[in-house]
């Protein structure tokens, strides 16, 4: 099993920690051939033409395109570690305004910069709120341009919760921190991740970052310098600092022409938010 590994050129430690689980699924088949084995191990498409269309090798054949198309080999692509972003976009939108910083964002750049080289993204999840069609038409409209281009954004996936207005002018956000929190966890259960790269200040999902991390999985946590809560930086394990990301990677992530992200924040109202603990 092991040679078979290193035949297809993947001659990693890692190898050895993979050959039980290999070896395992091998002696539990006895119909597993060698091509079975080289599909498992590294996603080969070349497989018999009657098997092409069955949902395992299908999914195989997908992986491998998309890892070649992203400049990595498949057995490379096998043993890196796969990592999941998840932004809390008006918590990220404020500290960008407050750190002086272009709110027009690539995320498909973003999320690949803080992933680094070394590691695959898999997926990001971005998290907002939209304002209501019959409730709030007016901002509705003007929030639509910005969504539509989120939803163009590749490996992107829009959650979206609900601004209501409430009885002092503002208005509450509501649905889109718990699913924030419930993705962080449902992702980490299902095996879709490695390590999950959170976009908050929001210390109310501290409970779920320790969770994942129970799970086996790592956190990391992006912040900016004037807000670091104690609780978060707790559950994590690092953090990764976003000023010097976004200072590095300045010229994919921000688009050459400034434009406000007007879809992106509550515009002229207040909104109600969680406080959080900041450490000094």
């Amino acid at each position: 099993m092991y040679a078979l590994m290193v035949l297809d050129g993947v001659a990693t430690g890692r190898c050895r920690h993979l050959y039980g689980f290999f070896a395992a699924h091998t002696l539990s088949n006895k119909s597993t051939t060698r091509k079975d084995i080289l599909i498992l191990i590294a996603g080969k498409s070349r497989v018999r033409k009657k098997d092409s269309h069955s949902p395992q090798v299908s999914s195989k054949i997908k992986r491998t395109k998309y890892y070649r198309k992203i400049g990595h080999s498949v057995s490379e692509a096998f043993f890196m570690d796969r990592v999941c972003v998840f932004v809390d976009g008006s918590n990220f939108y404020f500290g960008l305004k407050r750190n002086n910083q272009n709110t027009r964002v690539d995320y498909y750049e973003f999320s690949k910069a803080i992933t680094g080289p070394d590691r695959r993204l898999v997926r990001t999840y971005y998290y907002n709120s939209a304002y209501d069609s019959v409730l709030s038409p007016d901002q509705h409209k003007s929030q639509q341009p910005f969504l539509d281009s989120l939803s163009k954004t590749p490996y992107l996936e829009l959650r979206m919760g609900r601004l209501v207005p409430n009885h002092d002018g503002g208005y509450k956000e509501r649905g889109a921190g718990i699913k924030l929190a419930s993705d962080i966890v449902y992702y980490a259960a299902r095996d879709f991740y490695d390590t999950a790269i959170v976009i908050t200040d929001d210390t109310d999902l501290a409970v779920a970052l320790s969770h994942v991390k129970e799970m086996g999985r790592q956190v990391e946590l992006g912040l900016f310098h004037d807000s670091q809560p104690r609780e978060l930086m707790i559950a994590a394990d690092r953090t990764v600092p976003l000023e010097e990301v976004l200072e590095k990677f300045a010229s994919k992530i921000f688009p050459e022409v400034p434009e406000e992200n007007i879809g992106n924040r509550i515009e002229d109202k207040p909104v109600k938010t969680r406080r959080t603990t900041v450490l000094k």
